[in-house]
């Protein structure tokens, strides 16, 4: 068994809890947009038809009414990217010490295949 510094122990602890604030974010958020009816689109068919939407008991435990500057904040949390920056970011280009590595193996190898056959036979 491997002991840890004390701070890689702490860094895992802080990146395990922000990771779960963002999950447990986005869940609050889709259970917001399941109590308001979300963005669906049979609810102006449905108002048409002279259906409303009676007050359920969950859509007060968020303690806002639909529409106000709550509501539009839960439904931005439960977008799939609610991550204030992204996890990984990846270069656009590939660094020089690859290309010449592999642009220098590639080289190697073709001067191989005619470096391999000796001098011609003399007598």
């Amino acid at each position: 068994m491997t002991r840890h510094p004390p701070s890689t122990t702490l860094h895992r602890a802080a990146t395990l809890a922000l990771l779960a604030v963002f999950v447990l974010a986005q869940t609050l958020g889709w259970l917001h947009r399941a109590a308001h009816g979300g963005s669906l689109p049979a609810q102006p068919a449905l108002a048409a038809l002279g259906f409303t939407q009676a007050a359920a008991p969950e859509t007060k435990a968020f303690g806002h009414d639909a529409g106000t500057a709550e509501c539009r904040l839960y439904d931005a949390v439960a977008q799939p990217g609610c991550a204030p920056a992204p996890l990984l970011v990846l270069p656009i280009v590939l660094p020089a010490s690859v290309v010449a590595a592999t642009l220098g193996d590639f080289v190697a190898r073709w001067a191989a295949l005619f470096d391999a056959r000796g001098p011609p036979a003399s007598r």
